[in-house]
This record gives C-alpha cells, sequence and structure tokens, in this order.
C-alpha cells in the first residue's frame, strides 16, 4: 500500500529547509559581494571545462544527436557507487549519504529505464537458449524455461544445470553485445536531472560491469547515486526477488521509511515481493513510459505535499494569523 503521506512529509521538509538555506546564502551572497568579486572570477576561470564523465565515448560518437552533446556539458555530476550483492552489508564501507527518511525513486534498469521494444532482453535470451541446447543434449525450451524458473538468474541455470563454472558463463555471454541495442535517451537524462529533493538509486540483477556499460549507452550514468548489483562470482545467488536482496539494499543504502520507496521494475514478481516488504511498487510493461510512470508519481507526492502544506496553514489559531 503506497504511504504518499509520508513521502509528502519528507518533501514538504526537505522544501522548506531548501528555502531557509537559500535565504540565508542569499543574505551572506548581498553582504559579502563586495569583496567575492575577483574570487568569482577565479572560479569561473577555474569551472571552465568541467563537463559529465562519459564512458565509451558516447559523446564523441556520430550517431550521437547534437541536444544529448550539449546536455552532457551542463552541470558536472559523480559516477554512482556500485555494491554488489552477496556481501555482509556490516563491512561494507561505501561512502554516500544514506537515503534515512528521503523519497528514494529505486529503479531496475533492463526493460525499465529502456523500453522492450529494442528487443535486447529478447535477444539475449535466445542467444542463451541457443547455448544452453549447444551443452546439454537432452535439454530442451521447456526445460530451460523450466529450470530458469527455479534459478531466478542465467547464471545460476548454467551453473546449476548445465554445469559450467561463472567464469565460463561469463566470457561465454561475452559473445552477446547487448549495447548494439541502446542508444543515448536524451528525454530520460533531461528527466533525471530535473528531479530535485529525490534521491535516485538502481536496483538490478545483472552484473555491475553490465549495469555500468547500459547506464552509461543510455547517458543516466551520472543520474543516480548508487547502483546495488548481483556479485558476479557470487555462488549464493543473491537477486531479486529473493527477500534477502531487499533487505541488503534496505541496510546498505540505510533507509528507514520504506513507504517513501518507490521501485520500479518490469516483474511482476520482483514488484510483489517489493511491496510485502513495504515498499511501492509500481510494475513497467510494454505499454507504459518510465518517464510517464515516475512523473505521475512525482505529481501525487507534490499534490500531497502541498495538501500537507495547507492542512498546516489551516490548523494555525487565528489569533496567531497575521493581521493586514
Amino acid at each position: 500500500m503506497r504511504t504518499i503521506g509520508n513521502a509528502a512529509k519528507a518533501a514538504f521538509k526537505v522544501l522548506s529547509n531548501g528555502i531557509k538555506k537559500a535565504k540565508h546564502k542569499a543574505e551572506k551572497l548581498v553582504s559579502g559581494f563586495g569583496n567575492k568579486k575577483k574570487d568569482a572570477s577565479d572560479s569561473a576561470e577555474k569551472s571552465e571545462g568541467i563537463s559529465f564523465p562519459v564512458r565509451s565515448g558516447i559523446g564523441d560518437s556520430e550517431d550521437c544527436p547534437q541536444d544529448y552533446k550539449d546536455l552532457l556539458v551542463e552541470k558536472p555530476f559523480k559516477d554512482p557507487v556500485f555494491i554488489e550483492m552477496g556481501q555482509d552489508p556490516d563491512l561494507i564501507s561505501a561512502e554516500f549519504r544514506k537515503i534515512g527518511k528521503d523519497v528514494l525513486f529505486l529503479y531496475d534498469i533492463d526493460d525499465t529505464l529502456y523500453h522492450p521494444s529494442n528487443n535486447l532482453q529478447k535477444m539475449e535470451r535466445k542467444f542463451l537458449e541457443e547455448k544452453y541446447l549447444s551443452f546439454k543434449k537432452d535439454g530442451t525450451l521447456e526445460t530451460f524455461k523450466e529450470e530458469l524458473s527455479l534459478s531466478l538468474l542465467y547464471s545460476s541455470l548454467f551453473y546449476n544445470y548445465v554445469g559450467i563454472s561463472l567464469e565460463e558463463y561469463w566470457e561465454m555471454l561475452s559473445e552477446f553485445d547487448y549495447l548494439q541495442y541502446l542508444s543515448p535517451d536524451v528525454n530520460l537524462r533531461n528527466f533525471l536531472l530535473s528531479m530535485k529533493n529525490i534521491r535516485r538509486c538502481c536496483f538490478t540483477n545483472g552484473p555491475r560491469d553490465r549495469a555500468e556499460n547500459i547506464l552509461a549507452k543510455l547517458g543516466v550514468l551520472d543520474c543516480f547515486e548508487v547502483v546495488i548489483s548481483i556479485g558476479k562470482y557470487d555462488k549464493t545467488f543473491c537477486c531479486k526477488p529473493l527477500i534477502k536482496s531487499y533487505e541488503f539494499v534496505t541496510k546498505v543504502l540505510g533507509i528507514e521509511s520504506p513507504g517513501n520507496v518507490y521501485f520500479f521494475d518490469d516483474s511482476e514478481i520482483n514488484i510483489i515481493k517489493a511491496r510485502e516488504f513495504g515498499w511501492n511498487g509500481e510494475l513497467i510493461t510494454r505499454d507504459h513510459n518510465i518517464i510517464d510512470v515516475s512523473s505521475r508519481i512525482l505529481q501525487e507526492i507534490n499534490e500531497d505535499a502541498r495538501s500537507l502544506h495547507f492542512q498546516k496553514v489551516s490548523a494555525v489559531p487565528s489569533s496567531k494569523m497575521p493581521s493586514n
């Protein structure tokens, strides 16, 4: 059950603090303006040339739209922190600001941040089905489907049912060029950067290098704070929809208000488990666009925040209301 109210309170608190900080900065800027002209000039000179870190030369590609290239140099962001599941959360020392009670938009990557119409997942599955049949002489597409449902991950399927090592599996999968199905998404990048006071992270059943490459190819790598992925050589195969994966994310990110987490995924079972865990789950299907779904949630949060604000104003006793 979605708890928009909690998210609204968090958003309203951030908004109020933001206004106070902005006012303080403005007063400080005005009072010290006379002494800061030279410093500002020096800072401007040092800021020249700052740009987004871009993977794989995406920004230099001839196929890259000019408006996307322009967008890449608008605002400097750092790359996300990558964390692999299968570890002891207490031993992870990654440096980032914990989520706490903030509103968090948590995104799956495959068939969520990009639309399934590009056929990446379809062609990857076909590639793996063919490999499965070549390895397992008595295997069929039906046994592939059954064993995958038990394994949850392709890597687990090949490790447990085909009998190859994880090293051999990832070497085999490297033959499949998944990046050929993707292209920079200017609209997605622009939308993600437009979200203010909303924390953004990724939670994927892919390994780190795949997640990093896909986010970079889409042009949104630096739009996320943290990316949580499977461990490439983790033989516990910690992944969605296992409850331990949601527990891992909660502990590592320092989530204190599950109701303020909005999780977007293309898998129904992953969404069901997320809701059971107390998160808000949004199922992304072929009929959905991730920008539209995210925008709808943002609107609901903002409307509830405004409603909360007016309720607080209305609750002020008339004797304490300012007179005209």
